[in-house]
């Protein structure tokens, strides 16, 4: 602030609560930030904003200002909750110990799939929604039948008066026990500068199709890939990998193939082409993306590589990134388009060029032959 503004300071936030999934901080006795890495809950602040937007009051949770979503993590402005429920009279009455016995049954059935525990835990639950818990019930039932949303943590530390005097829950995430069990796993299995790299990927070839990345122990990297039809012998040293169904997953304590596995999510893939070709034109674009920003990077894949800018470049005349691009856009066809672009550059014979290059072609064995056989016939020829 310059000296001499007339412009007050805004007062610090007080820290009201703080746990495994997040904190609180009361910007004024009517409002606080919430901020979260509960999926769960993010997701029911999510659900009710949009059935709110669309109409429906939902009065059982705070009313929510302003949601901010980040990586992996939310911030949302919400009501602040000035008075807590007095846990003693709900013990005495039994609601608690209903509310207790429904979170641990709701929580079983979300951890384990199971439809009968989450039912019954459902069942529980509706038996204890007095006159004054009622907004909260029919919101949670409104959230689970329209957006299929299922708040398991209903405790009386969770609820309270807001200034206006409504009673809300106001931290609809899943429970301690979930959390314990899952909530550690969590922050070893987020990616690393996950949406840096996508960024700089996707300003050079598109955006990264996939639908998540996490980080994943060995044991369970392994049953992916041998589901993948991969083998042991594969399987071994191998630090990421993208799932046909757009999953990645990194080997815990090997985070580093991330921007290659990037590179393969935005189209580079063995789709249409041998996997050496793949492997290296996707590795040499990664190396060059982390160059042009000095990132660090990891190089894999050194033969494939240096065919891929050696032969590769030079039978096309393209450059590495431009044939990236051809891969993006031929998909399927990538290996008969990159055979053709040759053929048309060599006066040679298209097919055989794609014998070379084409799916299950073990290695790069032949293409460089023929490249090798290309460059000593003055750039004139064809593989034999």
């Amino acid at each position: 602030m310059a000296r001499g503004s007339t412009a007050q300071r805004r007062p610090p936030l007080t820290v009201l609560g703080r746990g495994n999934n997040g904190a609180v901080l009361r910007e004024s006795r009517e409002r606080a930030y919430k901020w979260t890495v509960d999926p769960v809950e993010t997701y029911a602040w999510l659900a009710t904003q949009s059935l709110r937007n669309a109409g429906e009051p939902l009065h059982g949770l705070p009313k929510v200002f302003d949601i901010r979503l980040g990586q992996r993590e939310a911030l949302i402005l919400r009501d602040a909750v000035v008075t807590p429920l007095p846990k003693l009279p709900l013990d005495a009455a039994g609601i608690e110990p209903k509310w207790q016995l429904a979170a641990r049954a709701t929580t079983l059935g979300r951890l384990l799939r199971d439809g009968k525990a989450k039912q019954q835990g459902a069942q529980i639950r509706a038996g204890s929604w007095q006159s004054q818990f009622r907004p909260v019930g029919t919101t949670l039932d409104v959230l689970s039948e329209r957006m299929h949303v299922t708040v398991p943590d209903v405790r009386a530390a969770n609820i309270g008066l807001t200034d206006a005097g409504r009673i809300v829950l106001h931290d609809p995430g899943r429970t301690p026990l979930e959390t314990a069990l899952v909530s550690p796993g969590e922050a070893w299995r987020t990616c690393p500068d996950e949406a840096s790299l996508r960024g700089a990927v996707q300003r050079l070839l598109g955006t990264p199709s996939y639908k998540s990345c996490l980080v994943a122990r060995p044991s369970e990297l392994r049953t992916v890939m041998r589901e993948h039809g991969w083998r042991d012998m594969e399987i071994d040293g191998t630090a990421g990998f993208h799932t046909e169904d757009g999953r990645i997953l990194l080997r815990a304590g090997e985070a580093w193939p991330l921007l290659h596995e990037l590179v393969h999510a935005a189209g580079v893939t063995d789709v249409g082409v041998a996997v050496w070709l793949a492997e290296g034109l996707t590795e040499a674009v990664a190396q060059d993306i982390a160059t042009a920003n000095g990132w660090k990077h990891h190089a894999t894949y050194p033969k494939e590589v240096e065919v891929v800018r050696r032969n590769l470049v030079g039978a096309t005349g393209m450059s590495v990134l431009d044939i990236a691009k051809l891969a993006v856009q031929a998909r399927q066809h990538f290996g008969w388009v990159l055979a053709q672009r040759i053929a048309e550059r060599t006066h040679g014979d298209p097919a055989r060029w794609y014998a070379t290059i084409a799916p299950g072609v073990q290695d790069f064995a032949l293409f460089q032959t023929a490249a090798h056989l290309l460059w000593s016939h003055g750039q004139r020829g064809q593989p034999r």
